[in-house]
């Protein structure tokens, strides 16, 4: 307890060191320490000057501060019970969770040469390690240096976890190398903050010097050493940690499976990933979250939603990142329904949206068309990381509204956030689809010139189909021979499709060629190459591709489309007739080609679209895209929007035709295919008929 009849001087130096709020400190005086709570009661006593007693009753009660040790008077000894009552009180509120009070007491005393011991050390750094203070934590270890207390294994660790937590492995590194036998929790840490700080190579080479020591592993070691895997897709060692894991029987920890789920997962192994999963005893929301992140990874949306819904079912409690993921699945399946369901329970909820979720929601309405719903989301986001302003960006970039997308560019170059190789592909994007070729060429000097980035392959594709959509397709293909990197399949497959707008077939033959020779097993480039040969009347020049692919036996990729009504999936074939409802279907279809043809429509039977057999094309009038669009339009109310989904290049005449329905029934439809989203309404596409 503070004494009255404490010196002047160590008073006044003692109230310096509390903070602000504990100013007016000289007319209270700490009565009792409430050691259930580990609370501190403070009654007022009435003022040494001449205020009036009104005034002083007056005076707001300050905030209950910490009970401050009776500090050493000159002369007196500071390492007796003194510095014993001083570490028995930092300890309790650490147990209490009261580490700032702690930290306070501990930067009072320290200065009148109280010192504390190891043991109390160590609950100051946990307490720094868990309020996340770096600064505090430096100066605990400083005034530990400068004790002369020496770390013993115990509170050696705490500063390895403690310098781990912070992501400062340097500092972390120093402290372990220091030790002359780590213990094991201390390989743990140091193993952990590798693998979660993205050296997962460092953390190999950790847990190869613990094999070779001979050292004892546990749970905590292998999970880490796993994760360590997944970040490296090192499937091979993977699966002898595996081993490792069932030979010493830790296999059945929830932690340890969850990590292996993710590990095989991350490696492209989902098969093996489902089958940990499903032999699990006992499963987590990590263990949900990252077999369904490894389903939408690797594109098999539909099993992702398949174990949302059994998520659900099974009472598991999701968390942000489960609906994140679970939105990108969405994403790829066109599930704007369940997307909406899932943004509606969150508003609903009260919870608010974190970063990740709300950026994954941006991301999801932009992505298919809902710009007011995406810029809403957007705009009342409280925070927003580089992946939201990416996100919001490409929407509008998709949709064909080069000058949004730019301004809102510039103002998130304002708000001093720092743009990455995403960003500048949906500016590229942007301009491309807008035909904005002077600000193009501008942000794409922009890149190195102000932010020091080197323009990817991706980037140099973006400008040749930005030049190639205006007609340059000289400068097109100057900028692809002169790129300062190998030429890559986007490239040539933008310079491709600049070709066959403007019906350049000699530079597209060329283009197709250097195609075939970067994918030699990707049936759609030979398609292109053959479907040239044969409009230019190289009809041997088009055998010739014809043998390849027979000699080769290229497989034909399944020509289909699909779209989601009321959370089933329904798929469609060129021509198909397996769906229950193939009558209303065929029916409303012939009523459109009926109404069209009143616009002016006619088919178009010229060679339907490069990436896509002829024996595959069957009657224009009744390809995937067409049928999915007539069996929207019927099972969907007259004023919603619907989504189709296929893999292949919707062709010239699908194109055509779903412009003009959009604009007979007044509904939105959009359309993704292999290159781009297609949102057709009142007539026109976003793509400007380029794609």
């Amino acid at each position: 307890m503070l004494s009255c009849t404490a010196s002047a001087a160590a008073v006044h130096s003692a109230l310096l060191s509390i903070p602000l709020s504990c100013q007016r400190a000289h007319e209270w005086k700490l009565l009792k320490f409430k050691t259930s709570k580990i609370r501190f009661r403070l009654c007022a006593i009435a003022p040494t000057s001449s205020a009036s007693v009104e005034e002083f009753q007056s005076t707001p009660k300050p905030k209950a501060k910490p009970t401050l040790p009776t500090l050493p008077q000159e002369g007196e000894d500071s390492n007796g019970s003194n510095s014993f009552h001083v570490c028995e009180k930092i300890i309790r509120l650490c147990r209490a969770e009261e580490y700032q009070e702690a930290l306070d007491i501990f930067r009072i005393v320290q200065r009148h040469g109280v010192e504390v011991d190891a043991y109390t050390y160590a609950y100051l750094l946990k307490g720094c390690t868990v309020m996340k203070n770096i600064e505090e934590g430096r100066r605990v270890h400083t005034h530990l240096q400068q004790s002369g207390v020496l770390p013993d294994h115990f509170l050696a660790t705490k500063l390895v976890i403690m310098y781990v937590k912070f992501g400062m492995l340097l500092e972390a590194h120093q402290m372990f190398d220091k030790m002359p036998q780590p213990v094991l929790e201390a390989w743990n840490s140091l193993i952990a903050g590798h693998a979660q700080h993205g050296q997962s190579y460092q953390a190999l080479e950790l847990f190869g010097e613990m094999l070779r020591q001979g050292l004892v592993l546990d749970e905590y070691t292998l999970t880490s050493v796993v994760r360590a895997c997944a970040g490296l897709a090192a499937i091979d060692t993977g699966q002898q940690v595996h081993a490792c894991i069932v030979k010493r029987g830790l296999q059945k920890h929830v932690y340890v499976e969850s990590a292996m789920v993710d590990m095989y997962a991350k490696c492209g192994r989902l098969d093996d990933a489902r089958h940990v999963f499903d032999n699990m005893t006992e499963r987590n929301v990590v263990s949900w979250n990252a077999m369904i992140a490894g389903y939408v990874q690797h594109g098999y949306g539909e099993e992702a939603l398949r174990l949302f819904y059994q998520m659900q079912v099974e009472g598991i409690k999701v968390d942000h990142f489960t609906l994140s993921t679970t939105i990108r699945a969405c994403i790829c399946t066109a599930s704007l329904r369940l997307a909406k369901e899932i943004h509606g329970g969150v508003v609903k909820s009260g919870c608010g949206l974190d970063v990740v979720l709300g950026s994954a929601i941006v991301d999801l309405y932009s992505k298919w068309g809902a710009l007011e719903d995406a810029r809403q989301v957007f705009d009342k986001m409280p925070k927003k990381n580089l992946i939201s302003w990416n996100a919001m960006i490409a929407g509008y970039a998709n949709r064909g509204h080069g000058r949004e997308a730019i301004k809102l560019f510039e103002r998130m170059r304002e708000d001093c956030m720092r743009p990455n190789h995403v960003t500048f592909l949906a500016v590229l994007f942007a301009c491309s689809n807008a035909g904005l070729v002077d600000e193009g060429w501008y942000y794409f000097s922009s890149m190195e010139q102000e932010y020091g980035k080197s323009p990817r392959a991706m980037h140099y594709a973006r400008m040749v189909d930005l030049l190639g959509r205006t007609g340059q397709l000289n400068e097109a293909y100057k900028l692809i021979v002169e790129a300062p990197l190998t030429p890559s399949v986007n490239m040539w497959g933008a310079l491709l499709s600049a070709c066959r707008m403007h019906g350049n077939t000699e530079l597209g033959t060329f283009a197709a060629e250097c195609l075939v020779e970067l994918e030699p097993a990707q049936i759609g480039n030979y398609v292109v190459l053959f479907n040239i040969y044969a409009g230019a009347g190289r009809a041997k020049d088009a055998e010739k591709v014809k043998q390849i692919m027979e000699a080769n036996a290229i497989e034909e990729e399944p020509v289909c489309s699909w779209i989601e009504i009321n959370r089933r999936v329904h798929i469609f074939s060129v021509g198909d007739r397996s769906h229950l409802q193939t009558e209303d279907i065929y029916m409303k279809l012939e009523e459109l080609t009926c109404q069209m043809k009143k616009e002016g429509y006619v088919s178009n039977t010229n060679p339907v679209f490069p990436d896509v057999p002829e024996q595959a094309q069957g009657n224009v009038s009744y390809h995937s895209e067409k049928l999915a669009t007539a069996f929207g339009l019927i099972s969907t109310r007259p004023t919603t929007s619907f989504q189709i989904v296929q893999k292949h290049r919707i062709c010239a005449d699908c194109h055509s035709a779903i412009k003009l329905i959009s604009n007979i029934v007044g509904r939105e439809i959009v359309v993704r295919d292999a290159r781009c989203f297609h949102y057709f309404s009142h007539g026109i596409c976003s793509c400007g008929d380029y794609w």
